[in-house]
C-alpha cells in the first residue's frame, strides 16, 4: 500500500490486504474481521486484526471520518549516517525522458552492452599497470579536473538511469539530490515507489539500471583510452572515467552497504527492509524475543546482520582515521 501523502509504503499478507480494504468507514474492526471470514473464508483472531489496524494506525494509513485532510507528514526519521538532501521532483523530466529511450531497455542492446563490458574488464586487466600510471598523473592540478567533472557527470547518469525506469515500468520518482551517507557525499535517486511495480524482474531492472549504464560508459571510456588517437584531452577524460566509474561500481554493487546491491539483494531475496529487520532479528535474538520470520528469513538475518554490522563499522573507523589524519 501507497501514503501519497507522505509517499511511504507497507507490505501486507493479501488476508491482510482484504481486512484493510473492509476498513471503509461503515465497519468496526470486528465486523471488518467477521466480513472477511464471510467472503473469502479466511478466519482471522479479532486480536491480530486489532494489532494489525493499530499499526496502519501508526503509519498514517488510517484517517477517521470527520478529520481533517491529513497534514504532510514526516517520510523518514532522522539519521546522522543518512542525510539526504533532495533538490527538486523530477518526476515529469523523467517521464518525458522514458518515452525516449526505450531502446536502451532493448534485450538487444543490453546483450551488447554486456558484452562490451565484459571485454573492457579483460582489456582493462590486461593493461592495468599502465591505467595506473595514467591515473596518477591526474592526481595533481589541473587533471584533476578530469577525475572530477566526467565522474559527476557519469553520477548524474546513473541516478537518471534510475529514474527513467523507475518511469517507464510506470512507478513515480519525486526526489533527486544529494545524500551524505556514511559521511560520504553521494548522489541518490528515491525509487521507493518501485515497491508498486508487481513485476520483480522489472523491479530488479530498475535497480540494476544505474549500475549497469554507469558500466556501460566506463566500458565506452575504456575503449576510447586504448583505440582512440591520443589527444590530451580525450585520454584524460577517458582515463578519468575508467579509473573512477569502475571502483565506484564495484563498492556501490557491495550488499552490506544501502546502495543498489543492498537494494538487489533485498528484492531478489523477497524480503523487503532487509537490513532493518535483519539488526532487529540480531537484537531480539539477544533479548530471547521471539519474531515471525519465517525460517528462510532468519537464516538470511543471522548471516546479513553481522557482516553489515561489520562493515559499517570498518567504513566509521575508515572517516574516523582520515579524519585525525588530515585534522
Amino acid at each position: 500500500m501507497k501514503d501519497p501523502v507522505a509517499r511511504r509504503y507497507f507490505r501486507t499478507g493479501p488476508d491482510e490486504w482484504s481486512l484493510a480494504r473492509l476498513l471503509d468507514g461503515t465497519r468496526t474492526v470486528a465486523q471488518a474481521t467477521r466480513t472477511l471470514a464471510d467472503t473469502t473464508g479466511t478466519e482471522m483472531d479479532e486480536k491480530d486484526a486489532a494489532e494489525f489496524v493499530r499499526t496502519l494506525a501508526g503509519m498514517g494509513f488510517l484517517e477517521c471520518l470527520g478529520d481533517r485532510p491529513p497534514a504532510a507528514r514526516s517520510r523518514r526519521r532522522w539519521n546522522p549516517l543518512f542525510v539526504p538532501l533532495p533538490l527538486g521532483d523530477p518526476n515529469r523530466l523523467l517521464g518525458s525522458l522514458a518515452k525516449w529511450t526505450g531502446p536502451l531497455f532493448h534485450p538487444v542492446f543490453v546483450a551488447t552492452a554486456s558484452l562490451a563490458i565484459a571485454a573492457a574488464a579483460v582489456l582493462a586487466l590486461l593493461h592495468l599497470g599502465e591505467l595506473r600510471t595514467a591515473t596518477q598523473s591526474l592526481l595533481r592540478w589541473p587533471g584533476l579536473l578530469y577525475l572530477w567533472i566526467p565522474a559527476l557527470a557519469v553520477i548524474a547518469i546513473h541516478e537518471f538511469a534510475h529514474g527513467v525506469a523507475c518511469r517507464r515500468f510506470g512507478a513515480e520518482v519525486h526526489e533527486m539530490g544529494v545524500v551524505l551517507y556514511l559521511f560520504q557525499p553521494c548522489a541518490f535517486c528515491d525509487v521507493s515507489d518501485s515497491w508498486m511495480v508487481p513485476s520483480r524482474a522489472q523491479r530488479l531492472w530498475i535497480v540494476g539500471a544505474g549500475p549497469f549504464f554507469e558500466a556501460f560508459l566506463w566500458a565506452l571510456a575504456v575503449f576510447a583510452w586504448r583505440f582512440l588517437p591520443a589527444t590530451p584531452v580525450v585520454s584524460a577524460i577517458a582515463v578519468g572515467i575508467a579509473a573512477t566509474s569502475g571502483l565506484k561500481t564495484l563498492f556501490n554493487l557491495n550488499p552490506l552497504i544501502k546502495l543498489d546491491g543492498y537494494f538487489l539483494l533485498s528484492d531478489a531475496l523477497g524480503i523487503p527492509n532487509l537490513r532493518a529487520r535483519a539488526f532487529r532479528h540480531a537484537w531480539d535474538r539477544l533479548r530471547r524475543r521471539p519474531d515471525d520470520a519465517t525460517p528462510f528469513e532468519r537464516a538470511v538475518f543471522l548471516a546479513y546482520a553481522p557482516l553489515a554490522a561489520a562493515c559499517t563499522a570498518a567504513f566509521i573507523a575508515w572517516f574516523v582515521v582520515w579524519f585525525i589524519g588530515i585534522g
